[in-house]
């Protein structure tokens, strides 16, 4: 019998793992699709609601890294491997990330001096 060796325990343990690993994934692509419709909203405001929308990007997009740090930390926690497709999200390319990451950077560099 193939299953004789079969640990009922440590199968429940992976599978948790990876719907954790799955929950993570979600919560990073949903953060993208919410700071490109914010960096939308920011090019197309005027004034002060250019303002708003500009300082709602840059929140995203540091909880967008937050993010990212934590699920790269789980990842390596539990030997998993990182699954970069999985975390693709329609037009959402190194041009957008690297607009992300400034926010971010501005955003933290914002909360240090205020």
């Amino acid at each position: 019998n193939p299953f004789e060796d079969y640990d009922s325990e440590e199968n429940r343990k992976a599978y948790e793992i990876q719907q954790r690993q799955r929950t993570l994934e979600r919560r990073i692509r949903n953060t993208k699709r919410e700071c490109m419709c914010w960096d939308i909203a920011r090019q197309a405001g005027q004034g002060t609601m250019k303002d708003l929308f500009e300082k709602e990007y840059q929140r995203k997009a540091a909880l967008l890294a937050r993010q990212n740090a934590a699920y790269n930390e789980f990842c390596d926690e539990n030997g998993l491997k990182r699954l970069s497709e999985r975390l693709t999200i329609a037009k959402w390319d190194r041009s957008q990330a690297a607009k992300a990451r400034a926010a971010a950077k501005r955003y933290a560099n914002g909360k240090k001096t205020d």
